[in-house]
């Protein structure tokens, strides 16, 4: 017989590799049976454990997925923040320039008007002055013609 032995956790298994021996079948069944059972228990134990811990490996994946994709997250937040304050900035800016441009077209659309009116008031005058003086420049040659005679 060749014995074997394997660590797990502390615990030694010992199992056989030749099968049964023929003379001790009789009185070592039940002893080789509990023997494979706790054989069979603790492999359950290690497949299970192993299996825990690439469940724990797993989760530690996604946890360092996780907190990657939250800065991500972070940095596209603060660039949204970023493009929303300039654009908020931007709008508020054109809405005064509109203002401004709209105050000045009233200013200036005023004071055509004035000057419209002061280019008619000045028209008027000018056409008074012009015949007045075409009134007076009559009454001129008419007296002039009567003093070349006498």
């Amino acid at each position: 017989n060749i014995n074997n032995k394997t660590e797990d956790v502390g615990d030694e298994i010992e199992f056989r590799n030749d099968g049964l021996d023929e003379t001790k079948v009789g009185q070592d069944q039940p002893r080789e049976r509990r023997k494979s059972v706790v054989i069979k228990e603790k492999l359950e134990k290690i497949e299970l454990e192993t299996e825990i811990n690439e469940l724990k490996v797993k989760l530690d994946e996604k946890d360092i997925k996780i907190r990657e994709l939250e800065m991500e997250v972070n940095s596209w937040q603060e660039t949204h923040s970023a493009i929303y304050d300039s654009f908020t900035s931007a709008t508020k800016l054109y809405s005064q320039q509109v203002e401004q441009f709209n105050d000045e077209e009233k200013y200036f659309r005023e004071k055509n008007l004035d000057l419209e009116k002061h280019l008619e008031i000045l028209t008027r005058q000018l056409r008074k002055s012009r015949s007045s003086v075409e009134k007076h420049k009559d009454i001129n040659t008419r007296d002039r013609r009567y003093t070349d005679i006498e």
